[in-house]
């Protein structure tokens, strides 16, 4: 999904291999962060806003060195991949807590 955004957005050739491990690199980061927080005591919601906002910082700079996408390009392409990310994790959630 991550290389089909940066075609359409960027209008730049980004191999699916190469967008694979843009989007698990960003995750995995992402998770970290989320996990710390959490373990620091931050209510989860504010933990998992910053997390958002961490992944997207991450998915942001790995487009930017990795794909060779120019910055503003790039932002748009991790704001549209973090919020489907995020977005559908909101969605789920709720059906996952019961």
């Amino acid at each position: 999904m991550l290389a089909w955004t940066c075609r359409i957005v960027a209008r730049a050739e980004t191999r699916v291999m190469s967008g694979a491990i843009i989007a698990v690199l960003a995750s995995m980061g992402s998770g970290a962060v989320l996990m710390g927080l959490i373990a620091i005591g931050l209510p989860p919601a504010a933990a998992f806003g910053s997390s958002a906002l961490m992944g997207f910082l991450f998915l942001a700079m790995l487009v930017t060195e990795t794909a060779k996408i120019p910055w503003r390009k790039a932002t748009a392409v991790a704001a549209i991949f973090t919020i489907a990310q995020f977005g559908f994790f909101m969605l789920v959630s709720p059906l996952l807590a019961d």
